[in-house]
């Protein structure tokens, strides 16, 4: 209970910190892909660690050994095909 509240506060002074933080404009698409290579690619290695594994003892660790794989492949990918993807939006949206 100690370690959750503990990342609570943790997050939650992130939160205050970034808040106050500002990047350029310019830097929004960079910013967006990292985000969601973090989101995504942290949710689906660790769906994929618990299916192939379940929750056993060095669960984290694994989690985390796949995710620092994941991740760079992530941010790569997100950055390639997001161009794409607003293009062909764009297409088949009114």
């Amino acid at each position: 209970m100690i370690l959750l509240c503990a990342g609570k506060v943790n997050l939650v002074m992130l939160l205050v910190y970034l808040k106050k933080m500002k990047f350029p404009k310019k830097y929004s698409n960079v910013i967006m892909a990292t985000l969601m290579a973090l989101f995504m690619g942290g949710c689906m290695s660790g769906i994929v660690t618990y299916i192939n594994i379940g929750f056993v003892d060095n669960f984290m660790y694994r989690w985390g050994s796949a995710f620092a794989i994941v991740f760079p492949l992530a941010l790569t990918l997100t950055l390639l095909f997001t161009p794409l993807a607003v293009k062909l939006t764009s297409h088949i949206t009114k």
